[in-house]
């Protein structure tokens, strides 16, 4: 997470903004079927890389709060706090970096 956000904040914002969408539009599409189904493990690894993904956006831009952050934070990170453990950790850290 940590090096996608140093090769994000170095990139032009369109293509920050590409990303953004394409990381909402795979946390927004992965549902996670239950753990006995075949799917699975399938649907968590985009579940997690979709919130991997949002986390190094925010934490790319750690001393400016961008027009479309706020939004990504209370509308797509925070209905993921409850998510399986592997997923809902980095949510915690970027959403309480205090606590983390």
């Amino acid at each position: 997470m940590r090096t996608l956000s140093g090769i994000l904040r170095l990139s032009p914002r369109r293509s920050v903004l590409t990303l953004k969408d394409r990381f909402v539009r795979l946390a927004k599409s992965s549902h996670i079927p239950p753990r006995h189904d075949p799917g699975y493990n399938k649907a968590i690894r985009h579940r997690h890389a979709a919130i991997l993904g949002i986390c190094a956006l925010v934490d790319s831009y750690p001393y400016t709060v961008e027009k479309w952050m706020p939004g990504l934070l209370t509308n797509v990170l925070a209905e993921h706090t409850y998510d399986p453990v592997r997923i809902n950790a980095p949510t915690f850290g970027v959403l309480f970096p205090s606590w983390a």
